[in-house]
Protein backbone atom coordinates (compact mmCIF):
# COMPACT_ATOMS: atom_id res chain seq x y z
CA UNK A 1 0.00 0.00 0.00
CA UNK A 2 1.43 3.65 -0.36
CA UNK A 3 -0.88 4.93 2.13
CA UNK A 4 -1.24 4.56 5.27
CA UNK A 5 -5.11 5.31 6.88
CA UNK A 6 -7.42 4.01 9.35
CA UNK A 7 -10.44 3.84 7.42
CA UNK A 8 -11.24 5.04 3.40
CA UNK A 9 -13.17 7.33 5.57
CA UNK A 10 -10.58 8.82 7.42
CA UNK A 11 -8.85 9.88 4.03
CA UNK A 12 -9.76 12.80 2.05
CA UNK A 13 -8.50 13.62 -1.49
CA UNK A 14 -6.57 16.67 -0.33
CA UNK A 15 -4.83 13.81 1.94
CA UNK A 16 -4.30 11.80 -1.44
CA UNK A 17 -3.41 15.14 -3.29
CA UNK A 18 -0.86 16.14 -0.69
CA UNK A 19 0.79 12.60 -0.45
CA UNK A 20 0.53 11.92 -4.05
CA UNK A 21 2.18 15.13 -4.46
CA UNK A 22 4.91 14.73 -2.24
CA UNK A 23 5.76 10.94 -3.72
CA UNK A 24 6.30 12.68 -7.26
CA UNK A 25 8.54 15.51 -5.98
CA UNK A 26 10.41 12.49 -4.73
CA UNK A 27 10.91 11.13 -8.15
CA UNK A 28 12.28 14.46 -9.42
CA UNK A 29 9.51 16.33 -10.59
CA UNK A 30 9.49 20.23 -9.43
CA UNK A 31 6.37 20.97 -7.09
CA UNK A 32 3.99 22.72 -9.79
CA UNK A 33 4.94 20.26 -11.95
CA UNK A 34 3.38 17.64 -10.00
CA UNK A 35 0.66 19.46 -8.65
CA UNK A 36 -0.62 19.74 -12.23
CA UNK A 37 -0.14 16.18 -13.06
CA UNK A 38 -1.91 15.07 -9.97
CA UNK A 39 -4.94 17.35 -10.58
CA UNK A 40 -4.75 15.48 -13.99
CA UNK A 41 -5.07 12.54 -12.46
CA UNK A 42 -7.78 13.36 -9.96
CA UNK A 43 -9.87 14.33 -12.59
CA UNK A 44 -9.51 11.17 -14.44
CA UNK A 45 -9.94 9.59 -11.72
CA UNK A 46 -13.19 11.07 -10.60
CA UNK A 47 -14.33 12.66 -13.94
CA UNK A 48 -14.69 15.22 -12.33
CA UNK A 49 -13.78 19.17 -13.64
CA UNK A 50 -11.13 20.87 -12.23
CA UNK A 51 -13.68 23.00 -10.10
CA UNK A 52 -15.32 19.97 -8.87
CA UNK A 53 -12.37 18.46 -7.69
CA UNK A 54 -11.50 21.50 -5.47
CA UNK A 55 -14.41 21.33 -4.05
CA UNK A 56 -14.75 17.66 -3.42
CA UNK A 57 -10.90 18.02 -1.70
CA UNK A 58 -12.32 17.90 1.59
CA UNK A 59 -14.58 14.64 1.04
CA UNK A 60 -13.71 10.79 1.81
CA UNK A 61 -11.95 8.72 -0.93
CA UNK A 62 -14.26 5.56 -1.63
CA UNK A 63 -12.81 2.40 -1.78
CA UNK A 64 -13.07 2.04 -5.23
CA UNK A 65 -11.03 5.54 -5.87
CA UNK A 66 -8.52 4.71 -3.50
CA UNK A 67 -7.66 0.99 -5.00
CA UNK A 68 -7.64 2.67 -8.60
CA UNK A 69 -5.43 5.37 -7.13
CA UNK A 70 -3.08 3.42 -6.00
CA UNK A 71 -2.22 1.76 -9.19
CA UNK A 72 -1.94 5.44 -11.21
CA UNK A 73 0.43 6.31 -8.45
CA UNK A 74 2.64 3.37 -8.85
CA UNK A 75 2.86 3.59 -12.33
CA UNK A 76 3.84 7.24 -12.28
CA UNK A 77 6.35 6.58 -9.78
CA UNK A 78 8.01 4.19 -11.91
CA UNK A 79 8.03 6.99 -14.70
CA UNK A 80 5.32 5.85 -16.91
CA UNK A 81 3.98 9.37 -18.64
CA UNK A 82 0.95 10.53 -17.15
CA UNK A 83 -0.62 11.01 -20.97
CA UNK A 84 0.06 7.43 -21.16
CA UNK A 85 -1.93 6.39 -18.03
CA UNK A 86 -4.90 8.67 -18.55
CA UNK A 87 -4.49 7.27 -22.13
CA UNK A 88 -5.35 10.95 -23.57
CA UNK A 89 -3.16 14.51 -24.52
CA UNK A 90 -4.26 17.59 -25.26
CA UNK A 91 -3.27 19.37 -28.56
CA UNK A 92 -4.29 22.30 -29.71
CA UNK A 93 -7.59 22.65 -28.63
CA UNK A 94 -8.25 18.50 -28.67
CA UNK A 95 -8.34 15.26 -26.96
CA UNK A 96 -5.95 13.03 -28.63
CA UNK A 97 -6.12 9.50 -27.07
CA UNK A 98 -2.05 8.26 -26.80
CA UNK A 99 -0.92 4.92 -25.88
CA UNK A 100 2.60 3.58 -25.75
CA UNK A 101 2.36 2.87 -29.85
CA UNK A 102 2.86 6.55 -30.74
CA UNK A 103 4.83 9.33 -29.75
CA UNK A 104 3.19 12.11 -27.07
CA UNK A 105 2.53 15.13 -28.73
CA UNK A 106 5.05 17.42 -28.27
CA UNK A 107 4.61 21.65 -27.76
CA UNK A 108 7.16 21.89 -30.55
CA UNK A 109 5.06 19.88 -32.74
CA UNK A 110 1.63 22.05 -31.48
CA UNK A 111 3.80 25.48 -32.44
CA UNK A 112 5.16 23.76 -35.68
CA UNK A 113 1.29 22.81 -36.58
CA UNK A 114 0.16 26.00 -35.47
CA UNK A 115 2.62 27.58 -37.68
CA UNK A 116 2.05 26.17 -40.31
CA UNK A 117 -2.26 27.01 -40.27
CA UNK A 118 -1.17 30.55 -40.02
CA UNK A 119 1.03 30.53 -42.62
CA UNK A 120 -0.56 28.39 -45.29
CA UNK A 121 -4.34 29.59 -45.82
CA UNK A 122 -6.66 28.46 -48.54
CA UNK A 123 -7.62 24.69 -49.76
CA UNK A 124 -4.40 22.85 -50.05
CA UNK A 125 -3.23 19.52 -50.27
CA UNK A 126 -1.71 18.41 -47.61
CA UNK A 127 0.51 15.01 -46.69
CA UNK A 128 1.34 14.14 -42.88
CA UNK A 129 4.13 11.72 -43.14
CA UNK A 130 4.83 9.42 -39.87
CA UNK A 131 1.54 10.74 -38.82
CA UNK A 132 1.87 8.74 -35.29
CA UNK A 133 -1.03 9.91 -33.26
CA UNK A 134 -2.08 11.96 -36.35
CA UNK A 135 -1.89 14.91 -34.19
CA UNK A 136 -0.01 17.28 -37.09
CA UNK A 137 -2.60 16.17 -39.74
CA UNK A 138 -5.64 16.34 -37.49
CA UNK A 139 -4.63 19.53 -35.98
CA UNK A 140 -4.12 21.31 -39.38
CA UNK A 141 -7.62 20.28 -40.51
CA UNK A 142 -9.06 21.52 -36.82
CA UNK A 143 -7.46 24.62 -37.30
CA UNK A 144 -8.43 24.65 -41.23
CA UNK A 145 -11.26 23.17 -42.26
CA UNK A 146 -10.66 24.06 -45.88
CA UNK A 147 -7.75 21.69 -46.34
CA UNK A 148 -7.57 18.58 -47.57
CA UNK A 149 -5.21 16.47 -45.13
CA UNK A 150 -4.21 12.95 -46.36
CA UNK A 151 -1.43 11.06 -43.61
CA UNK A 152 0.47 7.41 -43.23
CA UNK A 153 2.48 5.83 -40.77
CA UNK A 154 4.37 2.32 -41.55
CA UNK A 155 2.78 1.08 -38.23
CA UNK A 156 -0.56 -0.49 -38.32
CA UNK A 157 -0.85 0.37 -34.45
CA UNK A 158 -0.83 3.69 -35.02
CA UNK A 159 -2.64 4.45 -38.06
CA UNK A 160 -5.05 2.45 -35.68
CA UNK A 161 -4.75 5.51 -32.88
CA UNK A 162 -4.30 8.01 -35.48
CA UNK A 163 -7.97 6.91 -36.84
CA UNK A 164 -9.94 6.63 -33.70
CA UNK A 165 -8.45 10.43 -32.98
CA UNK A 166 -9.94 11.12 -36.23
CA UNK A 167 -13.32 9.81 -35.61
CA UNK A 168 -13.22 11.28 -31.72
CA UNK A 169 -12.72 14.53 -32.71
CA UNK A 170 -14.81 14.31 -36.28
CA UNK A 171 -12.70 15.18 -38.22
CA UNK A 172 -11.91 14.05 -42.23
CA UNK A 173 -8.76 13.12 -42.70
CA UNK A 174 -7.63 10.21 -44.74
CA UNK A 175 -4.86 7.85 -43.67
CA UNK A 176 -2.70 5.11 -45.43
CA UNK A 177 -0.59 2.32 -44.30
CA UNK A 178 2.85 3.03 -45.96
CA UNK A 179 6.14 3.24 -46.00
CA UNK A 180 8.85 6.25 -46.84
CA UNK A 181 12.05 3.63 -46.80
CA UNK A 182 10.15 2.29 -49.63
CA UNK A 183 11.29 3.46 -53.21
CA UNK A 184 7.30 2.92 -54.09
CA UNK A 185 5.77 5.54 -51.73
CA UNK A 186 4.98 8.40 -53.82
CA UNK A 187 2.97 5.56 -55.77
CA UNK A 188 0.87 4.97 -52.83
CA UNK A 189 -1.05 8.59 -53.31
CA UNK A 190 -2.91 9.45 -56.60
CA UNK A 191 -2.75 13.29 -55.54
CA UNK A 192 0.11 15.33 -55.82
CA UNK A 193 0.31 17.80 -52.37
CA UNK A 194 0.32 21.60 -51.83
CA UNK A 195 2.55 21.18 -48.24
CA UNK A 196 4.30 18.00 -47.16
CA UNK A 197 4.99 17.69 -43.57
CA UNK A 198 6.88 15.60 -41.58
CA UNK A 199 8.30 15.10 -37.99
CA UNK A 200 10.53 11.95 -39.04
CA UNK A 201 12.90 10.02 -36.59
CA UNK A 202 15.50 12.42 -35.75
CA UNK A 203 16.86 11.54 -32.08
CA UNK A 204 20.29 9.70 -32.20
CA UNK A 205 20.94 6.69 -30.46
CA UNK A 206 24.04 7.83 -28.59
CA UNK A 207 22.11 10.20 -27.52
CA UNK A 208 19.14 8.17 -25.35
CA UNK A 209 21.05 8.29 -22.11
CA UNK A 210 20.64 11.78 -22.07
CA UNK A 211 16.98 11.22 -22.46
CA UNK A 212 13.82 11.28 -19.50
CA UNK A 213 13.08 7.76 -18.40
CA UNK A 214 9.81 8.67 -18.96
CA UNK A 215 10.82 8.78 -22.97
CA UNK A 216 13.49 6.15 -23.31
CA UNK A 217 11.51 3.01 -20.85
CA UNK A 218 7.89 4.04 -22.29
CA UNK A 219 7.53 5.85 -25.80
CA UNK A 220 8.04 3.91 -29.23
CA UNK A 221 11.94 3.72 -30.26
CA UNK A 222 10.63 3.17 -34.29
CA UNK A 223 9.48 6.63 -33.57
CA UNK A 224 12.34 8.16 -31.87
CA UNK A 225 15.75 7.03 -33.49
CA UNK A 226 17.17 7.58 -36.41
CA UNK A 227 19.83 4.67 -37.40
CA UNK A 228 23.11 5.28 -38.77
CA UNK A 229 23.63 9.31 -40.51
CA UNK A 230 21.46 11.90 -38.51
CA UNK A 231 19.72 13.03 -41.86
CA UNK A 232 18.61 9.52 -43.00
CA UNK A 233 15.23 10.29 -42.74
CA UNK A 234 15.50 13.86 -44.13
CA UNK A 235 17.49 12.59 -47.31
CA UNK A 236 14.38 10.02 -48.47
CA UNK A 237 11.57 12.81 -47.90
CA UNK A 238 13.41 15.47 -49.80
CA UNK A 239 13.50 12.68 -52.47
CA UNK A 240 9.80 11.93 -52.34
CA UNK A 241 8.47 15.36 -51.95
CA UNK A 242 10.54 16.03 -55.48
CA UNK A 243 8.33 13.70 -57.03
CA UNK A 244 4.96 14.78 -54.76
CA UNK A 245 4.99 18.21 -54.33
CA UNK A 246 3.66 20.59 -57.52
CA UNK A 247 5.63 23.13 -58.72
CA UNK A 248 5.98 26.19 -55.74
CA UNK A 249 4.48 23.49 -53.64
CA UNK A 250 6.22 23.44 -49.74
CA UNK A 251 7.91 21.31 -47.25
CA UNK A 252 8.20 21.75 -43.87
CA UNK A 253 10.36 19.38 -41.62
CA UNK A 254 10.29 19.42 -37.55
CA UNK A 255 14.40 19.28 -36.73
CA UNK A 256 16.59 17.81 -34.46
CA UNK A 257 17.98 21.59 -32.89
CA UNK A 258 21.76 20.68 -33.97
CA UNK A 259 20.52 19.80 -37.25
CA UNK A 260 18.10 21.92 -38.93
CA UNK A 261 20.64 24.00 -40.39
CA UNK A 262 21.87 20.75 -42.10
CA UNK A 263 18.19 19.86 -43.59
CA UNK A 264 17.99 22.83 -44.83
CA UNK A 265 21.22 22.85 -46.28
CA UNK A 266 19.76 19.13 -47.79
CA UNK A 267 17.20 20.68 -49.18
CA UNK A 268 18.89 23.82 -51.33
CA UNK A 269 21.71 21.18 -52.17
CA UNK A 270 19.27 18.66 -53.80
CA UNK A 271 18.35 22.13 -56.34
CA UNK A 272 15.04 21.74 -56.06
CA UNK A 273 14.21 24.08 -52.46
CA UNK A 274 14.12 27.63 -51.57
CA UNK A 275 14.64 26.71 -47.92
CA UNK A 276 15.33 27.89 -44.70
CA UNK A 277 15.28 27.40 -40.75
CA UNK A 278 12.25 28.38 -38.57
CA UNK A 279 12.86 28.82 -35.18
CA UNK A 280 10.46 28.07 -32.07
CA UNK A 281 9.00 29.89 -29.21
CA UNK A 282 11.86 29.04 -27.12
CA UNK A 283 14.03 30.55 -29.90
CA UNK A 284 15.49 26.96 -30.95
CA UNK A 285 15.82 26.09 -35.02
CA UNK A 286 13.05 23.91 -35.02
CA UNK A 287 11.71 23.56 -38.20
CA UNK A 288 13.51 23.17 -41.85
CA UNK A 289 10.74 24.43 -44.51
CA UNK A 290 11.58 24.94 -48.13
CA UNK A 291 9.32 25.80 -51.54
CA UNK A 292 10.11 23.87 -54.69
CA UNK A 293 11.33 25.65 -57.46
CA UNK A 294 8.83 26.11 -60.39
CA UNK A 295 10.14 25.05 -63.40
CA UNK A 296 9.09 28.57 -65.00
CA UNK A 297 12.16 31.17 -63.22
CA UNK A 298 9.88 34.03 -63.47
CA UNK A 299 7.43 32.70 -61.56
CA UNK A 300 9.78 31.78 -58.49
CA UNK A 301 9.34 34.65 -55.86
CA UNK A 302 10.26 34.82 -52.51
CA UNK A 303 7.01 34.84 -50.18
CA UNK A 304 7.17 36.98 -47.17
CA UNK A 305 7.47 34.34 -44.70
CA UNK A 306 11.05 33.66 -46.20
CA UNK A 307 12.01 37.52 -46.50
Amino acid sequence: MLFCYESTHTLTYRDLKQASIHRLVQIGLEEPEANLEIRWLLEHLTGWSGVDVLLHLDHSVTATHLERWESFLRRRIQHEPIQYIVGTAPFLGLTLNVNPKVLIPRPETEWLTHWLSTHFPGPLRILDIGTGSGCIALGLKHLRPEYQVTACDVSMAALEVARENARKNQIDVQFYSADMLNSSFPETFATPFDLIVSNPPYVLREEAHTLQKEVIAYEPHLALFTEGAPLRFYRILVLHAAKMLVPGGWMALECHTDFANDVRILLEDSGLFKAQVIHDLSGKPRMAIGQKIKKEPDLIKRPTLLA
